[in-house]
């Protein structure tokens, strides 16, 4: 499993990759890069939450394995 830094960077990498099209193509109109915008958000969301989920189901585990070990 990656590891926490690993796991944030990816989501962060992903989010970044997103704004810069939306950002840098020349062909989308002002309403479709509002619309992309709100989209973002959603995906912000979706994706740092996936990331701390893990993180933290990570983290539940090994204080279990702790606990028995």
């Amino acid at each position: 499993m990656k590891d926490k830094a690993a796991l944030y960077n990816e989501a962060l990498d992903a989010i970044r990759a997103q704004i810069n099209r939306i950002t840098y193509s020349n062909h989308l109109s002002h309403t479709e890069r509002l619309n992309m915008l709100d989209n973002l958000e959603i995906d912000i969301n979706r994706k740092l939450g996936w990331a701390k989920t893990t993180f933290s189901y990570n983290e539940k585990n090994r204080d279990h394995d702790d606990v028995v070990a």
